[in-house]
């Protein structure tokens, strides 16, 4: 794995890389912070192609995500600047109608994109992507005493009461739900949604490991959280072998290869690629880390 952490520390970007010496240096919260917050806009959002496949840098509710599970990651404490400030822009936001953020922004159409982030009056919520995720950091992030707060339990029991109802969901939709299940199960009710959240994990994994390597597809840690996602203990074995089968989408030079590409901008897309072989080789590093610690 020398190969990949050289790699990273050549190429990937200054992100990724604080978060690597975070993560396997002994690095520091603040490297991770300075880095972060290069994608912050003053009204508090995230923007600035903090997801590497739309270079918007408007803030807006999917970099939010990208930033609060980095947030979470680190494990800043509620009182942070950065925290607050999020949290501020997620109450204030205009990109959320009915208790749902936007999956895409109108101004998205304005900077290289790939065309799943291209703004459409009428595609520009995707169920509960990225809300479900988004209510769940505000739940475990925002002061108790804040008036929002107890609209944010309401919306996540409007999400739990959906899932429940729904026979299919789209792998990134799940993850999001995945994502709140994280946050809130040792202080809400969630039986009910435990169950269902087990149920469709179990039936949206794809479990032929050819297409892992050869296909965008809904892989076993594409899906769920962590050990504590319902339905672990049923895969735990398909987890092991996806990260061992990840190694063998590591190139030659060190960096794991991106399995999907945009359709124009292709000069773009090569910016884009690039960061994206920093976060999945990061990703990769992670998982052996944490498969290390699990035996």
């Amino acid at each position: 794995m020398k190969h990949a952490v050289k790699w990273i520390k050549e190429h990937a970007r200054p992100l990724e890389q604080a978060l690597y010496k975070y993560h396997f240096e002994q690095g520091s919260e603040e490297d991770v912070i300075k880095a972060l917050k290069e994608y912050q806009n003053e009204d508090g959002g995230f923007g600035h192609g903090l997801e590497p496949d739309f270079i918007n840098p408007n803030s807006n509710p999917i970099d939010c995500w990208v930033a609060s599970k980095i947030i979470d990651e680190i494990g800043l404490s509620r009182d942070h600047d950065m925290v607050l400030k999020l949290i501020n822009y997620l109450k204030q936001t205009p990109y959320q109608e009915d208790g749902l953020y936007f999956y895409t922004i109108q101004t998205n159409n304005d900077y290289p994109h790939a065309p799943w982030w291209h703004y459409d009056e009428h595609r520009y919520i995707q169920g509960y992507n990225p809300t479900a995720s988004l209510l769940g950091f505000l739940f475990n992030y925002m002061d108790l005493k804040d008036e929002h707060y107890l609209s944010i339990i309401k919306r996540i029991d409007q999400a739990m009461n959906y899932f429940i109802k729904q026979d299919q969901v789209e792998m990134h939709e799940l993850k999001c739900f995945n994502e709140l299940y994280e946050y809130i199960y040792l202080d809400m009710n969630v039986k009910k949604f435990e169950v269902a959240l087990k149920k469709m994990n179990l039936k949206t994994i794809e479990k032929d490991q050819e297409k892992w390597l050869t296909t965008y597809c809904a892989k076993p840690l594409q899906v769920i959280s962590s050990i504590n996602s319902p339905g672990y203990e049923e895969i735990k074995d398909l987890v092991k072998d996806e990260i061992d089968s990840s190694l063998k989408l590591l190139h030659e030079d060190g960096y794991v290869k991106v399995l999907w590409s945009w359709d124009d901008h292709n000069d773009d897309f090569l910016v884009s690629k690039k960061a994206w072989q920093g976060i999945l080789t990061l990703e990769v590093l992670k998982q052996k880390k944490t498969i290390y610690l699990m035996s």
